[in-house]
């Protein structure tokens, strides 16, 4: 009898703690949301905004680059769920070996520096500072087309459901050329055209437009 009852107070415990695990984490999430939501978000936005806007005067086709691809339009998450997965990966990967060869070259210092093997050590020395930067490199190159595939992603699909809000208050003609105009989005300067033209379209009719706030492009006084 001791000991079911002593089974019935392990078992109430361990119920116990996994609620508790259960709540601490909804806890903290509603807590990360919000901190998220009030504090970093617009900080967060307004550092992507200079970022975006210092890398556009330091490399002339960056700019561009962001909107290339607009016109060629997105059929569903599919088709970029696949190169977002090798891209982080890229990303990851060089950086999981920079961990592991500095773990590994500290096991090995310990052991040349018994034997005074000079020339083992300067590899070793080399590939401690040549794999970080490396990896570096690998970052820049792989985060700006993660980052890149990502917004053009966002941008088709704020485009498509505008296009399809304001249908109803223009000419068939008029949504022909709205969205011939869209197929040949290639560069900043085409977006920036199209986007003041939809939005001035929605403002004459009263209708009320997806948030969205494009990069590079400052709204018109």
């Amino acid at each position: 009898m001791g000991l079911k009852l002593e089974n019935q107070v392990r078992d109430s415990e361990k119920d116990s703690k996994k609620w508790k695990s259960i709540f601490g984490v909804i806890f903290l999430g509603a807590l990360g949301s919000g901190f998220w939501e009030y504090f970093l978000k617009d900080f967060c936005i307004k550092v992507l905004d200079l970022t975006v806007t210092a890398a556009s005067y330091l490399f002339s086709g960056f700019a561009d680059s962001l909107y290339s691809n607009i016109g060629n339009g997105v059929g569903g998450f599919l088709p970029i769920f696949t190169p977002v997965i090798i891209m982080v990966m890229m990303i990851l990967f060089p950086w999981v070996f920079t961990m592991k060869l500095y773990s590994v070259t500290k096991q090995m210092n310990v052991r040349t520096k018994k034997v005074d093997n000079d020339k083992l050590l300067k590899k070793i020395r080399f590939f401690k500072i040549a794999t970080p930067l490396l990896s570096l490199l690998i970052t820049l190159m792989y985060g700006h087309m993660l980052f890149e595939s990502v917004y053009q992603y966002k941008t088709v699909h704020y485009i498509e459901r505008t296009l399809e809000i304001v249908r109803p208050s223009v000419t068939p003609q008029e949504f022909l050329l709205l969205r011939s105009e869209y197929r040949q989005i290639n560069s900043l300067e085409k977006f920036e055209d199209f986007y003041f033209k939809v939005s001035s379209v929605a403002k004459e009719n009263s209708i009320e437009l997806p948030q969205f706030s494009p990069l590079l492009i400052k709204p018109k006084a």
